[in-house]
C-alpha cells in the first residue's frame, strides 16, 4: 500500500491531475505485474482544501500502514503533516514541496526545484527574457507577505528587481485592479501565481484592458489545451516554467512514456491535457517503482528509505536530469538554512506557439541564489 495525500475537492487550491495522474500510475503498474509481483494499493487522501482535513489524511496514510507517501502535496500543514510521518519513518517520494520545512526534512525525495523555487522561477523566467523589474500577482493569504523576503535577493541575483506584489482576495470578481496594480511603478511584466480559475480570470482582464506587459505562468497549472481557451494574444506574450515541460513539447520524445503510463492505467489525461502535476505525478511513482523494485526481502517503510538513499542515476526520460534520489544539493550562505534540501534543481523555460509547447532551454534556479555555494551530500 503507498499513500497518496491530494487536495481534490473544497474552496480551495484543486490538484485534479495531481490525484488521476496517480491513480493511472498505480493501475498501469498493476498490469504489468505489481511492485516484484505485489498488488499495489492506492490510499489516496483528498484533503480537501483544510489544514483539519489534511491532518486527518497524514495520520489515516500512517495508521493504513502505508510504505511510502508517492505524488503527495501538503499545502496546508506541511510541518504537522512532516512530524507524523517522520515519527512512523514513512519517507515521502516525489511530493510537491512548497514549505520550508519540507525542504528541510530528511524523509522527503523530491524530484524538482519545489513551489518556492519554482515560484522564484516565474519571475527569473521575466527577467532572462528582458522584463527586469516585474511584479507578482498572487492570492491574498496568510504567509504571503513574506514571499518578497525570499524572492527579491534571487531576483536581483539575476539582474532584476520584484517591483509590485500584488495580493488578489479568492472571492475576487473583478481583477481589472490586479492588472493595473501589476503595471505600476514601472513594471514591465508579472508572474501569475494563482489557481487556474483565477488566472484565467486574470487573462480576460489582462485582454480587455488591452494590457501589453509580459506574463509568465506555471505549465504546472496549465496544459496547451488549456492555453487554447485563453487568449492567443496573451498567451504568446508569455513565458512559462516549472520542474517538467509541457507535455506535449516535441523537443522531448520521453514524454512518450508518460503518455504509455496514463493511457495504459485508464486515464483520459492525453499529453496535449495534461499539466505539471500530473507529468510529476508519473515521474514519482516511476522513480518510486525503480528504487523499490530492488528492495531485497520485505518491502516497508524503512526498506523503501534504505531504496531510495542508495538509489543513483534513476533515467527520468529526459524530462528531468537522471535523479539520485539520496544525493541532496545543499545550499550554503544566507539562504542555506532555508533550501537545504532540493533535488533536481532545473527549470524548463518554455514558450507556447499557439499549438504545443516549445522549449526555450533549462536553467538552474539554484544558480540564482545568492551566495550559492553548491555541494552535493548524502541525505
Amino acid at each position: 500500500m503507498i499513500g497518496q495525500i491530494v487536495p481534490l475537492t473544497g474552496p480551495g487550491l484543486q490538484l485534479t491531475q495531481l490525484g488521476q495522474a496517480m491513480t493511472a500510475a498505480v493501475a498501469y503498474y498493476n498490469s504489468t505485474g505489481g511492485l516484484q509481483g505485489h498488488k499495489l494499493v492506492l490510499d489516496e487522501c483528498d484533503s480537501q482544501g483544510t489544514l483539519p482535513a489534511e491532518t486527518q489524511c497524514a495520520q489515516k496514510l500512517v495508521n493504513d500502514h502505508v510504505v511510502a507517501e508517492v505524488g503527495g502535496a501538503h499545502p496546508f500543514n506541511a510541518g504537522g503533516d512532516l512530524a507524523v510521518f517522520a515519527a512512523a519513518g514513512t519517507p515521502l517520494v516525489g511530493l510537491s514541496v512548497g514549505a520550508v520545512p519540507e525542504y528541510s526534512s530528511k524523509i522527503v525525495y523530491s524530484i524538482d526545484p519545489g513551489q518556492i523555487l519554482m515560484l522564484a522561477g516565474m519571475i527569473v523566467a521575466l527577467i532572462r527574457h528582458g522584463c527586469k523589474n516585474p511584479s507578482l500577482v498572487t492570492i491574498d493569504q496568510s504567509g504571503v507577505a513574506q514571499i518578497p523576503t525570499l524572492i527579491n535577493p534571487i531576483a536581483e541575483k539575476a539582474g532584476g528587481m520584484l517591483k509590485n506584489l500584488v495580493l488578489v482576495p479568492s472571492a475576487s470578481v473583478d481583477y481589472s485592479p490586479y492588472v493595473t496594480a501589476a503595471s505600476a511603478n514601472g513594471s514591465c511584466g508579472a508572474a501569475i501565481a494563482l489557481a487556474s480559475n483565477q488566472a484565467n480570470a486574470y487573462v480576460h482582464a489582462y485582454t480587455s484592458l488591452g494590457a501589453t506587459f509580459k506574463l509568465s505562468f506555471s505549465s504546472g497549472t496549465y496544459s496547451t489545451m488549456d492555453l487554447k481557451k485563453l487568449s492567443s494574444t496573451a498567451m504568446a506574450r508569455t513565458v512559462y516554467t516549472y520542474g517538467v515541460p509541457f507535455g506535449d513539447d516535441p523537443s522531448v520524445p520521453g514524454m512518450a512514456n508518460v503518455e504509455k503510463i496514463l493511457k495504459g492505467g485508464g486515464s483520459d489525461i492525453t499529453l496535449a491535457s495534461a499539466n505539471g502535476q500530473a507529468i510529476s505525478a508519473v515521474l514519482g511513482m516511476h522513480a518510486f517503482m525503480v528504487a523499490a523494485g530492488g528492495i531485497s526481502g520485505a518491502i516497508t517503510p524503512s526498506s523503501v528509505t534504505a531504496a531510495m538513499k542508495s538509489a543513483t542515476n534513476i533515467n527520468m526520460w529526459g524530462i528531468t536530469p537522471p535523479w539520485s534520489p539520496g544525493k541532496i544539493i545543499h545550499v550554503s550562505g544566507p539562504f542555506g538554512s532555508v533550501f537545504s534540501n532540493v533535488s533536481n534543481p532545473d527549470e524548463w523555460d518554455e514558450s507556447w506557439n499557439g499549438s504545443h509547447g516549445t522549449n526555450i532551454g533549462t536553467y538552474n534556479i539554484l544558480a540564482d541564489i545568492p551566495g550559492s555555494g553548491v555541494t552535493a551530500t548524502s541525505n
